[in-house]
């Protein structure tokens, strides 16, 4: 949050008739906070096992998620454990409403960084 406001302040500076900086300040602040609680709700479960599938994939990725990656993540992080679990596992095959190119990116990324 100190960097993106450093950011604001500087851009002010060199531009003083930015007419959007509280706009731009709250829109970096609110992505930012929107983020880092998709972060923690990927890593505070319900289930262990989601936990670190969702987790572990949202640590890595989230801040660097393009705005339709997030809403496609959130998608999926709405869902319940139970079912997520099945789904990743294989046993159901996930919905139409859930996003494939998402799911798929966190089924590879698990699989491949799986830990014995």
């Amino acid at each position: 949050m100190r960097v993106s406001r450093l950011i604001i302040e500087m851009l002010t500076f060199w531009h003083p008739h930015l007419l959007f900086r509280s706009y731009l300040m709250e829109f970096i602040v609110t992505d930012q906070n929107r983020r880092k609680q998709m972060i923690y709700r990927s890593n505070h479960r319900g289930i262990k096992e989601m936990d670190i599938i969702l987790g572990r994939y949202a640590d890595e990725h989230v801040m660097r998620m393009s705005p339709d990656e997030l809403n496609a993540f959130e998608v999926i992080m709405d869902e319940m454990d139970r079912d997520l679990l099945s789904w990743f596992t294989g046993e159901v095959k996930y919905p139409d409403h859930i996003d494939k190119v998402m799911f798929d990116k966190i089924l590879i990324f698990t699989t491949k960084n799986a830990r014995s």
